[in-house]
């Protein structure tokens, strides 16, 4: 399993590879995470209350990709994620993530 920052970084990697291929994206673990960091204020690191961040963008979203790097699997917010999009009757897509992949063929598939 990776550790949090090395999680952190493919995340935002994956989301930046989306974003230049058109994509809107929403990518909770990048964005909570620089907030956390960043923003001058002690906020929980409970999963509930990280949850209750999200929840409002996956509602909104129109589908879900997980990318599925090392320890994937093993995430609960990731398990909750693909819980809400599946209850929903949203599309989820599988992305096995690879560093050096090129995105396009992926990416032209959901434009």
């Amino acid at each position: 399993k990776l550790n949090h920052e090395e999680a952190v970084k493919i995340a935002c990697k994956a989301a930046a590879q989306l974003m230049d291929a058109g994509l809107k994206v929403f990518c909770p673990i990048a964005h909570s995470h620089h907030i956390r960091e960043k923003g001058g204020v002690e906020l929980p690191l409970t999963h509930e209350f990280w949850l209750g961040q999200d929840k409002p963008f996956v509602d909104a979203a129109s589908m879900l990709i997980v990318v599925m790097m090392k320890g994937w699997s093993e995430s609960k917010g990731v398990a909750w994620e693909i819980d809400e999009f599946a209850q929903a009757g949203k599309p989820i897509l599988y992305w096995p993530w690879k560093d050096d992949e090129d995105i396009r063929e992926l990416t032209d598939e959901l434009i």
